[in-house]
């Protein structure tokens, strides 16, 4: 599947910060980092490579905390602590209740591949068919599904 990101920031930080217009104005504003790719490995991953339809923006944020789990990232956005790309699904409750702000809408990152690997000597068994048709299928993964391509 595909997860979704978007650029989020909590109501408190953008009291005091101008919301950005374009990715540019993302220089002039916190930003909250991962420290790590979607392997896991370690780099710099200051740049934030966004995109509107075809159009493709290459912003090197400044990066305020840099840390490698996407939920401590969400905790430091909900906090004030800056701007942070977080997955679409995950947000969706903060959304509503006004404790996250969408910022930049219509730009994103491109999506996380996400993938269940399992060895293929397991096809058959009953609890990878029941968990697979339960990520395709149960309620609470409605709203994932929504948010990403399967």
């Amino acid at each position: 599947m595909r997860i979704r990101l978007g650029a989020y920031a909590s109501p408190a930080y953008l009291e005091n910060h101008k919301i950005p217009d374009v990715p540019a104005d993302l220089l002039q504003l916190s930003c909250i980092t991962t420290s790590c790719d979607t392997h896991g490995e370690t780099g710099d991953f200051s740049t934030w490579r966004l995109r509107c339809g075809n159009e493709l923006k290459e912003i090197r944020v400044d990066s305020r905390v840099s840390v490698p789990d996407p939920t401590i990232n969400h905790q430091l956005a909900l906090a004030g602590a800056g701007i942070a790309l977080l997955a679409q699904f995950v947000v969706r409750a903060d959304i509503e209740h006004g404790r996250l702000i969408r910022i930049l809408p219509d730009w994103e990152p491109d999506p996380i591949e996400l993938h269940a690997l399992y060895p293929s000597r397991l096809d058959s068994s009953p609890k990878v068919r029941a968990f697979l048709q339960f990520l395709r299928e149960d309620p609470g993964t409605k709203s994932l599904r929504n948010d990403h391509e399967l």
